[in-house]
């Protein structure tokens, strides 16, 4: 039965493109794009399939050895100015991201673009601009899964929320720009604010989904405009030669989490991107990138506490509040020696700082056996191919040391990417 709604999404997309060919006819002026990106993997790795899941923590992450469908990404964008002497421009954009399990939407939103001033505001869901990798999707990744330090402050699927976000380009004599998002923060795309981590194994068995840390988490009503996440990001580009490029960015999000009416969360981070182009006019292309991220977070828990079984006064639970302290990093380096070549390699090191609960236990504990939390370093390195536009192959190996791993894990991934169509909504 799973195969059914790939099957109808297919079609769908069909049809949509058979209806586009006919709509610039009589909308010249609405154009719409669709597109569709395939991803899938196969590899081993010396870690069980348990284990792998507690490595490859992103939703689109190669998660098991044999086969993983990845994902499989439909698209829509449409455009329009309709303000006759206006350059105001209104669009809109749905992603449909399909798995083995379910389907969903990615992002769905409006923008209204070219306003006075250098504004343009989006509304609806859309992805959080922090950093250099959250707004990103998996196709447009250079690896084959999610950073780890990505995974374990915004979630197996990055964060994202409903809300709004508005982008302002400064009037300065190089590229800035600044990104001001107020978005939902009780949902399942904001694990580190009102939204749940999934439980994780503890003694051969599995938790319940909680908070960081483990903490409990509470039913909380929105009462006012500090209810919700806040997020800015400041991101600058220069050139520093014709050849060379370089953009720096910093990141900021606040808002509540669910561990009570007083628990907080705050995130912030500084991002660093040099790229590298040769050749010129049709033979110009990007002959190397480097991206490093760095990310904070502090995590206020609030304190709870629950009587459980009246009769019962051992199963009481009584904490107070507490702040842990997560963050970590992740740099990565591809060289392109080749037209349809390139080799790479990305560093991954997270950490924390506080103690975790298991509520099972009523008793606390060190992070080292949680995956979200422990000590963690990861060597990747990277070689693709890409013999034409529309179809990339990644081969990556994963060096995985990790304080909740009885022995160090080495896994081995290939990636296929194949996609069509128009391809907008690539996060610049």
């Amino acid at each position: 039965m799973r195969i059914l709604p790939v099957v109808l999404l297919l079609v769908f997309a069909r049809a949509a493109c058979a209806q586009h060919d006919h709509a610039h006819d009589d909308l010249g002026s609405l154009p719409l794009d669709f597109s569709a990106d395939l991803l899938l993997a196969a590899g081993t790795s010396s870690a069980d399939d348990e284990t792998i899941e507690s490595l490859q923590g992103g939703e689109h992450d190669p998660r098991r050895r044999g086969f993983t469908l990845r994902q499989l990404e439909f698209a829509m964008f449409g455009e329009a100015k309709p303000f006759d002497g206006s350059e105001i421009t209104l669009g809109g954009a749905g992603i449909l991201s399909v798995g083995e399990e379910e389907i969903h939407a990615e992002e769905i939103y409006l923008t209204i673009g070219e306003l006075p001033h250098r504004f343009t505001v989006e509304a609806g869901l859309s992805l959080t601009e922090f950093g250099g990798l959250n707004p990103v999707h998996p196709h447009d990744w250079l690896w084959n899964d999610q950073a780890v330090v990505i995974t374990r402050m915004f979630g197996p699927e990055g964060m994202a929320g409903v809300g709004v976000q508005v982008t302002h380009e400064l009037a300065l004599p190089w590229a800035s720009t600044i990104h001001v998002g107020m978005q939902e923060a009780f949902s399942e795309r904001s694990p580190s604010f009102g939204g749940t981590f999934g439980g994780h194994a503890h003694d051969g068995e599995e938790e319940e989904a909680a908070g960081v840390g483990g903490r409990p988490l509470i039913e909380r009503d929105r009462a006012s405009l500090k209810d919700f996440a806040y997020s800015l990001r400041w991101l600058h580009g220069f050139d520093l030669n014709e050849d060379v490029s370089m953009a720096a960015g910093a990141s900021l999000m606040f808002g509540p989490n669910a561990t009570g009416y007083d628990g907080r969360t705050m995130l912030w981070g500084a991002d660093f991107n040099l790229t590298i182009f040769s050749g010129d006019g049709d033979e110009r292309r990007v002959a190397a990138e480097w991206l490093t991220e760095f990310i904070v977070r502090e995590y206020d828990a609030d304190e709870f506490a629950d009587e459980g079984d009246p009769l019962d006064p051992v199963d009481d639970i009584d904490l107070d509040d507490a702040t842990l302290e997560d963050w970590g990093l992740y740099s990565q380096l591809v060289y392109h020696f080749d037209p349809e070549w390139a080799a790479g390699v990305r560093v991954d090191f997270a950490t924390s700082k506080g103690r975790d609960f298991h509520i099972d236990d009523n008793d606390f504990e060190p992070a080292d056996e949680n995956p979200l939390r422990d000590d963690r370093l990861r060597i990747s390195p990277l070689l693709t191919w890409a013999p034409v536009e529309a179809i990339r192959f990644r081969l990556q190996c994963n060096f995985d040391n990790a304080d909740h791993l009885d022995e160090n894990a080495q896994s081995i991934w290939l990636g296929f990417e194949w996609r069509f169509g128009s391809r907008r909504h690539q996060h610049e």
